[in-house]
């Protein structure tokens, strides 16, 4: 029966609708097949006709094309070629699947042609198979259910959207296709060769899309390959013909080119430029999938700075590793115990297992009569679990998934999850009838222990580590989660209360000393369970309820999933610090896991994807150190030791940690009867210097802690800065007595040369690579440049607009960076301080700090506003690469000997680690952001930004 109600008649095997609504016109012959043209060929069994009759009619409706075949008349050759023809000329091809279809000869011949010439396969159910087989070609693809009225809305949609998916490269594919065909039955007629602009679209097309669906088949690369090296010949041969007119002309044409190759290249400039600057926009909105193929098409484009700036930052923002996409909702995702697999439960009624590292695989695919509500790997792997709305468990070999799956029943509402015991011998379902079922799956002749105490219907279930416990969030209405001693289910059990709205999620530790709960309040909560009295840690963020709560492997982070559209990271030992937020997704998250090493988070949402994104630090950044904390932070120049101060703590300590070995305990240095304002390694690594408020600035050879630290006296003023020259040799400290002191340090009995100029407070000291020059900034506004070979001489002065609060030499030494109150950094040519300096805006607070990197081309900013910027400083008009740290100030900046890591300390006591991945050569940034992609703009998009 169609979605209209209509009883199916036996009549002609056919398609859609009259000649006149398919793509046939009415009167045309069958022999008189366009070309090319259909979005869509509908292959069906005539027991189907009523339905497709109406399918057809909504496609036109639509705008959509379809060929179908209407004669009921005895196969010929020349029948089956109109039907080759068709299939070959239509975009996708469209399977109706139902028993009989599965069953005739005439659609298997169709189905068969389609897979040959690589067409896209959309199968549409409208009757069940019933035990019928079904062929890899449509069980592997995606199935779009239309069985009833309440489906057929949906089901429309879902084919349209099917149909839609790259429509371009569909089009052109059929057409290449429908062109080479020809090529081939011509006996590769030269004539028939492409050329000029439709040789290079072909080209193009087929290397954009070599990975795509439907792939391109080898007639297609045969026939661009002869018809490349048929303009090749071509060109030699004219070449030889045309010499003399060439020569006679190349003045004029010289012109000519050089004019169209101006406006060419200022095309590419400005649309590079605007991809950019809209990949930027989007990367700030959180869609940084789409950020990042923007930037990479800018790159592309043209190289400009804008366009390496943003895949830069599209590299920095996006952790999206992998895009596994349905027809309908996604309910939930797990890992398979070995990491390479991940199952999904889904609306369309089926469960899928994708190899997610292989984008071009096809999952499995577990078919059920209903919604599949929830699915879950069994310890060993080998078995796929899934619970439905048809009430029943089903167990499956997922990897031979036919014949059907063991089914366990006896529930009388939705299952709602399942979850296998850490041994394998059981497993659990949550069901809407308000109970707990435990199976001994093995023997699903065997009733199930049933766990009864709710009376909302129960939302979820997990398994302690030992297997001894069963957790349950309670379901609609109630505000507890429950854990049981499911083996003495007489037992009560202990109950959780806390929410202030319905729980949803429930999961516990690895150690399974806690248990996690998710609700519809928007809070995630982290329980002492076995002391259900002890408050829990609240983990607030989300705008929307919680859906999904799971444990990283190591039980050091939570990740949970959101009606907000966001999956969140939390430290939840540490619940102040902000989560890391995963944006991507265009509806609900559904559901949350990590896998098994910890490495990578799978969502799944009512978007109808699935998406896996990287957490590997080495590649997101930043790490977040949490045994060094602190305001105050120096990287040693090998970058293996990280120096940190803390007013919180200890103001008058550093510790030195081993940046390798952070489980380890720091060498603490303490001397300093004060606040600890200053510090910084010699060249060689072997001595860190400290300033303090007690007057002091103290040498230390931190690697020998119990050796005494040189002290240098600097009577009635506080150690502002501190800073070594090249050789080490002499160390120069600003105070707040408004003087900058040059000390031969490894003789502290000498008096240091003083260097007055300043008004106020000296902020910050540094010398020039060559060690001839010393600058100091002020809270005056100003920074003082002085030629330590003649002290004699007054400094070179610098004004800026605030008050100054760090500066630093550029790598040649023949600029100073300048940054303060203002917002903004100042790039002076010091040695004519008449000229203007570069500015940099982008700030929106004082910018504490700033460091050259050695490339000569970037330097970084730190800032009251939160962040951290690396700039091209060259060209201010280059948008920065955002290193957002947190919402506290920044105070603290320091990077390694190459550039790399960017070490950041703020306010909130955390130290962040930013490494080399996003500011390397362009080329391998580049290369990692490629990696990064996990799909191709669609037609709107391209649309909407490149034209």
């Amino acid at each position: 029966m169609d979605p209209t109600g209509r009883q199916p008649e036996h009549g002609e095997r056919g398609s859609a609708i009259d000649d006149t609504t398919k793509g046939r016109s009415a009167g045309e012959s069958p022999r008189e097949m366009p070309s090319a043209g259909f979005d869509v060929f509908i292959s069906y069994a005539r027991e189907d006709q009523e339905f497709v009759r109406w399918l057809a009619a909504q496609l036109q409706d639509q705008g959509r094309s379809a060929w179908v075949d209407w004669k009921d008349i005895p196969p010929s050759a020349e029948w089956r070629a109109e039907i080759r023809s068709a299939v070959e000329s239509a975009g996708a091809f469209l399977f109706v699947l139902s028993p009989d279809s599965l069953t005739s000869a005439a659609c298997a011949d169709e189905l068969n042609h389609a897979v040959e010439l690589n067409k896209r396969i959309v199968p549409l159910v409208v009757r069940d198979a019933d035990g019928a087989s079904v062929p890899e070609a449509v069980g592997s693809h995606n199935w779009v259910f239309c069985r009833n009225e309440e489906e057929a809305g949906p089901a429309l949609e879902r084919t349209i959207e099917a149909l839609d998916l790259d429509l371009d490269w569909v089009k052109a594919h059929t057409w290449l296709l429908v062109r080479a065909l020809a090529w081939e039955a011509r006996h590769e007629d030269r004539s028939l060769l492409l050329r000029g602009d439709d040789l290079a679209e072909a080209e193009a097309s087929l290397a954009g899309h070599a990975a795509e669906k439907p792939a391109p088949t080898p007639l297609q690369r045969q026939y661009v390959l002869a018809s490349r090296q048929g303009a090749t010949h071509r060109l030699r041969r004219l070449a030889a013909i045309s010499l003399v007119a060439v020569l006679a002309i190349a003045s004029l044409a010289g012109v000519a080119v050089i004019q169209a190759r101006n406006a060419t290249n200022t095309a590419q400039l400005e649309l590079s430029r605007r991809l950019a600057a809209n990949a930027t926009a989007q990367i700030d909105s959180g869609n940084s999938q789409l950020g990042l193929l923007l930037a990479l098409r800018a790159y592309d484009t043209r190289s400009t700075a804008e366009a390496e700036s943003a895949v830069r930052q599209a590299v920095l923002g996006n952790r999206e590793d992998a895009l596994l996409r349905r027809t309908d909702y996604m309910y939930t995702v797990q890992f398979s115990p070995d990491g390479t697999r991940v199952v999904t439960a889904n609306a369309d009624h089926t469960a899928q297992v994708w190899d997610w590292r292989r984008r071009t695989a096809k999952p499995v695919v577990l078919h059920q009569k209903d919604i599949v509500t929830a699915a879950a790997f069994s310890p060993d792997g080998n078995y796929v679990a899934t619970g439905s709305d048809d009430h029943n468990v089903n167990i499956w070999d997922w990897r031979r998934p036919q014949p059907t799956s063991t089914v366990l029943k006896g529930g009388t509402s939705s299952i709602n999850d399942v979850a296998f015991s850490p041994d394998g011998v059981f497993l659990a379902s949550a069901s809407g009838d308000d109970t707990i079922r435990v199976w001994d799956w093995h023997h699903p002749e065997t009733p199930a222990l049933v766990l009864n105490s709710h009376t909302n219907g129960v939302a979820q279930v997990a398994f302690s580590r030992d297997g001894a416990h069963l957790a349950a969030a309670s379901g609609n209405g109630d505000d507890s989660a429950q854990v049981w001693d499911w083996r003495h289910p007489t037992n009560a059990p202990v109950v959780l209360r806390g929410h202030t709205d319905t729980v949803n999620t429930v999961a516990f530790s690895p150690d399974g000393n806690y248990l996690a709960t998710g609700s519809n309040d928007s809070t995630a909560r982290v329980w002492n369970w076995q002391h259900p009295t002890d408050a829990p840690v609240v983990l607030r963020g989300h705008t929307d309820s919680v859906f999904d709560v799971a444990f990283s492997p190591d039980g050091n982070y939570l990740a949970t999933g959101s009606g907000d559209n966001t999956a969140r990271v939390w430290d939840w030992h540490h619940a102040e610090d902000a989560p890391v937020v995963l944006r991507g997704h265009t509806d609900r998250v559904n559901g949350v896991t990590f896998s098994p090493d910890g490495n990578y988070l799978a969502t799944a949402s009512s978007d109808f994807t699935a998406r896996l994104w990287t957490l590997r630090a080495a590649e997101t950044g930043p790490i977040t150190l949490r045994g060094p904390e602190g305001q105050g932070a120096e990287l040693s120049p090998d970058g293996r030791h990280l120096a940190v101060t803390n007013t919180t703590v200890d103001k008058t300590a550093v510790w030195m940690w081993d940046m390798a070995h952070l489980d380890a305990v720091p060498i603490v240095l303490k001397g300093h009867t004060d606040t600890v304002l200053a510090m910084t390694f010699s060249p060689d690594g072997n001595y860190l210097a400290t300033g303090s408020a007690d007057d002091t600035a103290r040498i230390w050879d931190w690697q020998h802690p119990q050796a005494a630290p040189v002290v240098l006296q600097s009577p009635n003023a506080q150690v502002t800065s501190v800073a070594f020259s090249a050789d080490g040799r002499t160390l120069a400290t600003g105070g707040n007595d408004n003087n900058a002191r040059v000390w031969d340090w490894r003789h502290p009995s000498l008096t240091p040369r003083i260097l007055s100029n300043a008004t106020d407070n000296i902020s910050q000291v540094a010398f020039s690579p060559d060690s001839r020059y010393l600058a100091s900034a002020s809270y005056d506004s100003t920074a003082s440049i002085w030629d330590l070979r003649h002290p004699n001489r007054s400094p070179v002065l610098l004004s800026g607009s605030g008050a100054m609060y760090g500066l630093d030499f550029s790598p040649d030494g023949k600029y100073v960076a300048t940054v303060g109150a203002d917002s903004q950094a100042r790039i002076w040519d010091w040695q004519h301080p008449d000229r203007s300096p570069i500015i940099l805006k982008g700030h929106t607070g004082p910018v504490l700090g700033v460091v050259f990197l050695p490339d000569r081309v970037h330097l970084v900013t730190a800032s009251d506003d939160g962040t951290a910027r690396v700039w091209e400083w060259r060209d201010p008009t280059t948008p920065p690469v955002v290193l957002s740290a947190s919402q506290s100030a920044v105070r603290s900046l320091t990077v390694g000997r190459r550039g790399f890591p960017i070490v950041a300390a703020s306010d909130d006591e955390v130290i962040r680690v930013w490494g080399a991945a996003e500011f390397g050569p362009i080329a391998g940034v580049v290369r990692l952001a490629r990696s990064r992609v996990t799909r191709q703009l669609t037609s709107q998009e391209q649309a909407l930004f490149l034209h």
